[in-house]
Parts: C-alpha cells; structure tokens; sequence
C-alpha cells in the first residue's frame, strides 16, 4: 500500500478535512449522537492500550493476509461505512471501493449512501459487503437486498 507521510497523524488529517470539506459535512462525520457519550468513552479507551516496544532480531517479513467469512483479504480491515460520503467528496462511493479492490480489502457500501448499488457494485471488484438499515416494509427490505446482491455486494463473503 502506498501511504502519503505528510498526514503523521489521524489528528493531521482531521485538521484538513475542516479545511476541505463543507462545514455541515465536516460535522456530520466528527460527531457522534445524542450527548456524544460514547465518543468520549472510545477515545478513553484507546487512550488506555499501550505499546511495548522491543527490538526483534533480523529482518521481518509481516503477512498481514487475514481469511474472514470465507474469503482471504490482503490486511486484516475494511473500509467501513460512512453515510452521505458523497457528501463529503464527489463519488466517494465509487473511489473508496475501488481503492479496497485495488488494495484486496472489503468496501461496505452504507445504505444512505449517495450512489445506487448498482453504481458501486462494479468498483468493488467483488470485495463489496452492504449495509442496510432495514426498512419496516419486508418488500422495500428485500428489494433493497435483490439490488445490493446483484450489483455484486455479498452477504457474508465474496464468493470466491
């Protein structure tokens, strides 16, 4: 993977996001709901875990290759789902689930998402899962589900 060294830091990145990105769009993402609870708590608990460094003899060769519901991914993470990334960015959709095809890595397409899955599908590169918030009415669920399957998104693994 290629990584860009001028962002060291999560914090680095989200101090140019608030440059870049509609305001409205900007805090959509840095929130979390209600009283914001649980924002606090996750940075708690992250702020808790600790890395004990050592020296390893020679050199290493990390496999970072991970086998999940049936299906073997180059790193051990996906793309999550963020709602209205289109918002955020012109086709997101579409560039992030490239990005996790070109990279051998899962794209979870969020079902309030700005594209169709029939938009984004194709650029998973058969590595797409799909989220859905379930919509009461059982037709418009598996509707939904007939869409998501047949632009190539999974349910539980990517087929191969």
């Amino acid at each position: 993977m290629d990584f860009d060294l001028s962002f060291p830091a999560v914090s680095d990145l989200r101090a140019r996001a608030r440059r870049r990105i509609p305001h409205f769009a900007f805090e959509y993402l840095d929130s979390g709901t209600g009283a914001e609870l649980q924002v606090s708590r996750n940075r708690e608990a992250l702020d808790a875990i600790l890395f004990l460094p050592d020296v390893l003899p020679g050199a290493m060769a990390p496999k970072f290759t991970t086998t999940f519901l049936g299906d073997t991914f180059e790193r051990p993470f996906g793309i999550a789902p963020v709602g209205m990334s289109g918002v955020m960015w012109p086709g997101a959709e579409k560039i992030l689930a490239a990005t996790g095809a070109k990279h051998g890595i899962p794209y979870t397409l969020s079902s309030v998402a700005t594209r169709t899955p029939e938009d984004v599908g194709p650029h998973a590169g058969g590595r797409g899962w799909f989220q859905i918030y379930c919509p009461e009415d059982a037709t418009i669920r598996r509707d939904i589900l007939r869409r998501a399957k047949e632009a190539g998104f999974r349910p539980g693994h990517s087929g191969r």
